[in-house]
């Protein structure tokens, strides 16, 4: 899988191998049905990328010349898109009215890759990678829960909303608003937050330890997904508890005396 974020839009492009082979009209369908299409190559960056991520030395991209292509009339591309300034097939490309479906093929060595456009019979069996326009892929970390377990420190639970992929990794913070308390000393900038990191393997509670006694915090989940740009987080409030002494059951006050 690769990911392209896309920096003049909201939306985010990820690029899927298929599971399986299939001829150019099957892996079609196969990434239409999932709401997207085979690959559509804008440029040279985005198709280095690709080949470098992927371990395929020949494969489907969503280039269709035949008179039956499902590509408008003004487009190479099964996706519609316009790519009228980047194309790289190779000399000896091979296209014909019989190999008119377009498969990239790649050669590697120990430090690099180069890759160029043939033609191929769209019956052939090769596997094919799709693209998909995404705005939402990342689940947001949901239902955050804070205690107080001691006067300086804060138990922090939090889930996920459930609708999209899981983070594999969280960071969860709390940042000192206010104290409660008239008596307690200002509190450097540089003091302020505490930070812990945790991975998705560990769980979903951390402790945050190192607070100050009857104050009040600001607690962030963030949670994140590899390679991924995106983050998403969750803000709540909580307040530590106040620090208050014990005297022994047999102790004595003046007031009592």
């Amino acid at each position: 899988m690769h990911i392209e974020d896309n920096p003049s839009s909201s939306d985010t492009r990820l690029y899927v191998e298929s599971q399986h082979p299939g001829s150019w009209f099957d892996l079609e369908e196969s990434c239409q049905s999932s709401g997207g299409f085979l690959l559509s190559l804008g440029d040279s960056k985005l198709e280095s990328s690709i080949v470098s991520s992927s371990q395929l030395n020949s494969f489907w991209i969503g280039g269709n010349m035949c008179p039956d292509s499902p590509a408008p009339a003004d487009s190479l591309w099964s996706s519609g898109e316009n790519h009228i300034n980047y194309t790289n097939f190779a000399a000896e490309s091979l296209l014909d009215s019989r190999r008119c479906c377009i498969k990239v093929e790649s050669e590697r060595d120990l430090n690099s890759s180069s890759s160029s456009w043939k033609g191929e019979e769209c019956q052939s069996v090769l596997k094919g990678v799709c693209q998909f326009r995404v705005e939402e892929y990342l689940d947001a970390p949901s239902s955050v829960t804070t205690v107080s377990e001691s006067p300086s420190s804060l138990n922090v639970s939090w889930g996920t909303e459930g609708l999209h992929w899981q983070p594999d990794a969280f960071s969860v913070s709390a940042c000192h608003l206010k104290s409660l308390s008239p008596a307690s000393l200002p509190v450097a900038e540089e003091d302020r937050c505490v930070t812990v990191n945790v991975t998705e393997e560990e769980g979903r509670e951390m402790m945050l330890d190192g607070l100050r006694s009857f104050a009040e915090y600001e607690v962030e989940v963030e949670g994140s997904l590899g390679a991924f740009q995106e983050r998403k987080r969750a803000v709540v409030k909580a307040r530590t508890r106040e620090y208050k002494m014990l005297l022994p059951e047999d102790a004595c006050c003046s007031c009592c005396l």
